[in-house]
């Protein structure tokens, strides 16, 4: 479980660190967010106990968002995130040019609706990267075993089923993706300090394909599973 979260987490972060703001005019429009949760974190994040507890709001944060945004993945089941997709998503100059690539691609049902998503889910990382500024003190070693801490936490306390029935078995798939969905964005929020706009908004969009296939891996099995 370890590798393969990691593996997904160096890949969206690689992703996001080689979008920069110097590839977009300053003229583009900036995605912006009314972030409802401002504030939740404790002032004092100047130390490690009270960062933990932070980062482990933020990965909560994450996983319930990855649900939501999961919802509207069920609804548009013909949605593919190929090259040609991040090829295109790449190309975006502001919100309604990424709204148009994912309804290109098969995001035929609220794709305005998936784009607020995660410009919201933006703002927030934005609010978690500004609230502790003492997170990018610590070397890369110490913030990776602060996550992995919370993500074996939370795999620790999931159930264990002997011999799931198919649907249990695809409950439990599907809460692997919204994990590793969750672990890959706390990833690369933790790897720089985060400000929100279009070059996020187009990670994020970059980051649902992946998200996707995890989810429709989860379908197919579940479905064979019946067979």
């Amino acid at each position: 479980m370890k590798k393969i979260i990691l593996m997904i987490s160096f890949t969206l972060t690689l992703f996001l660190l080689s979008c920069t703001q110097d590839s977009f005019d300053s003229s583009v429009e900036k995605s912006t967010v009314e972030n409802k949760d401002s504030n939740q974190y404790s002032k004092d994040g100047s130390n490690d106990e009270v960062l933990k507890a932070n980062l482990k709001i933020f990965y909560d944060q994450n996983k319930d968002y990855a649900e939501k945004i999961g919802q509207i993945l069920d609804q548009n089941p013909n949605f593919k995130g190929g090259n040609y997709f991040y090829a295109e998503i790449n190309q975006a100059q502001n919100d309604e040019d990424i709204i148009q690539t994912f309804s290109k691609y098969g995001v035929v049902s609220n794709a305005q609706e998936l784009l607020r998503l995660i410009k919201e889910k933006d703002g927030l990382s934005e609010d978690f990267s500004n609230s502790n500024p003492y997170l990018y003190q610590l070397d890369e070693a110490t913030r990776e075993q602060y996550i992995n801490e919370i993500v074996q936490n939370d795999v620790n306390n999931e159930s264990i089923v002997a011999k799931p029935t198919c649907y249990q078995q695809y409950q439990m798939d599907r809460t692997r993706c919204y994990r590793n969905y969750a672990v890959a964005s706390v990833v690369a929020v933790a790897s720089a300090p985060f400000t929100a706009g279009i070059v996020t908004a187009i990670v994020g969009g970059g980051a649902v394909a992946v998200y996707a296939f995890c989810l429709g891996d989860a379908n197919e099995d579940y479905e064979n599973c019946l067979k």
